[in-house]
């Protein structure tokens, strides 16, 4: 669904009505859509923030949610309801739907795909279905990596060819952006949809603002959730003690950097077995 311009302008005033600061507005989205703000927008003024807030709701078709969580929060609210009347939403449809998310558990507790413990992302003892599991084709992988490391990234891909042409995955990483589009958005949409995401290590992807604060956490945030399998995969020495995927089994195996292997190849080879067997572990929880 997309709002014309006026409908936008409407719906930002009455989003920064019911969310006069950040905070509110980021308690709304984590408590309603399971969502962190830091994923859609960086620290910015609150206006343009709502701004990119809404856009990111018609690029996911998650606007109906978004006036839903707003309504919940606000009550009666003579803006949103108009504006939900122009949607083609009727009040109680939007009152019922957040009402119904209200009374739900949160994925990282909820009974079925959503396990109440936290999914391993350990090829061998991973357990549990991710829930947005795939209906048909192949599992999509995100590949979260710092541009430093595009070397070994095309590597990867390479190695990653098997698995594509088996229809398994359909890997994905910004270098696929087209030009003139947002970058920022189509990194996040694919962040966001991917049930396998790979984070290459180095210590440039530690020293990423961008790779560590908002890639990496959020796919923490889905793999906690169980929406998605995190592999970490170290390309070269770094210190990771301590680390949010410090927990995670990482590839290749016993955790060796590739750049430290003797042969390149035999590593990528390591790493493709760990996602082969994440692939099957996911097929049979379907």
């Amino acid at each position: 669904m997309t709002l014309t311009g006026p409908q936008q302008k409407k719906l930002r005033e009455a989003l920064l009505h019911v969310c006069p600061t950040r905070s509110e507005l980021e308690l709304m989205l984590t408590d309603e859509l399971n969502v962190s703000l830091s994923t859609i927008t960086g620290d910015i003024n609150l206006g343009h923030t709502v701004f990119e807030l809404i856009r990111w709701a018609m690029a996911r078709g998650r606007l109906e949610e978004l006036v839903a969580a707003a309504i919940k929060m606000s009550g009666e609210n003579s803006e949103l309801a108009s504006v939900a009347q122009e949607l083609g939403v009727s009040t109680q449809k939007v009152s019922n739907s957040a009402a119904t998310k209200g009374n739900s558990p949160s994925p990282g507790n909820a009974g079925g795909s959503a396990s109440t413990k936290a999914p391993s992302a350990s090829p061998r003892n991973a357990s549990g279905s991710v829930s947005n599991k795939k209906t048909s084709g192949p599992f999509e992988v995100f590949i979260s990596y710092s541009h430093q490391d595009k070397v070994y990234r095309n590597e990867l891909n390479k190695h990653l060819s098997n698995l594509k042409n088996q229809n398994l995955i359909a890997a994905w990483f910004d270098g696929d952006i087209v030009p003139g589009t947002e970058w920022r958005t189509q990194i996040l949409q694919h962040l966001e949809s991917a049930q396998i995401i790979l984070l290459l290590i180095s210590a440039d992807f530690m020293d990423s603002e961008f790779c560590y604060s908002i890639e990496l956490k959020r796919a923490i945030e889905r793999h906690k959730a169980n929406e998605a399998r995190v592999i970490p995969i170290i390309l070269r020495a770094t210190d990771w003690e301590g680390a949010p995927f410090a927990d995670l089994l990482i590839l290749p195996e016993d955790a060796k950097p590739i750049s430290s292997l003797p042969s390149r190849d035999d590593a990528y080879a390591s790493v493709v077995r760990g996602i082969r067997r994440v692939i099957k572990d996911l097929q049979n929880s379907i």
